[in-house]
């Protein structure tokens, strides 16, 4: 299938263009715009300091909420890691895996799964791999310098 003819554009067309543009008369603003926005930003700025972007609270709050959720954080971390020698911990666990048996089939599956992917990446030889990584990273970095050559086209000053 033969791609539709592309239309022939003279060579001064963008100076065709850019004069027709300018050329259309300004569309003016709604009268209501200004006061609407200037009302948005006023809201925003009577919010308190917990309503807005953290970014935004005062330096004394950013500190604080760091600190509970470092505490918060340290004491889970603390809870998980002690929680196996807890006495009621073996009733706890048999309650737990009746309640997710019905889930088993799926983790056995996705065990299943994933066994055989570590397996068949460790057949793999490992020049293949090699070769997939440096495919990879020159698409990567084609793709870098291919942007940055547009970009320094486009951004022709």
């Amino acid at each position: 299938m033969n791609p539709p003819p592309q239309p022939h554009l003279p060579d001064d067309w963008e100076q065709d263009l850019d004069r027709q543009l300018r050329a259309l008369p300004e569309v003016p603003a709604p009268a209501s715009l200004i006061p609407r926005v200037l009302a948005g930003v006023a809201a925003r700025a009577r919010l308190p300091w917990w309503r807005r972007t953290w970014w935004t609270w005062p330096v004394w709050a950013q500190v604080v909420s760091l600190l509970v959720i470092s505490t918060v954080l340290g004491a889970l971390t603390y809870a998980v890691r002690q929680a196996p020698g807890l006495p009621g911990m073996a009733n706890l666990t048999k309650s737990l895996g009746g309640w997710l048996a019905p889930c088993e089939a799926l983790g056995n599956c996705a065990l299943a799964l994933l066994n055989g992917l570590r397996l068949a990446l460790g057949q793999a030889a490992q020049v293949a791999l090699l070769g997939v990584a440096l495919f990879a990273i020159a698409l990567y970095l084609s793709c870098l310098g291919l942007g940055t050559a547009c970009y320094r086209l486009a951004d022709r000053r």
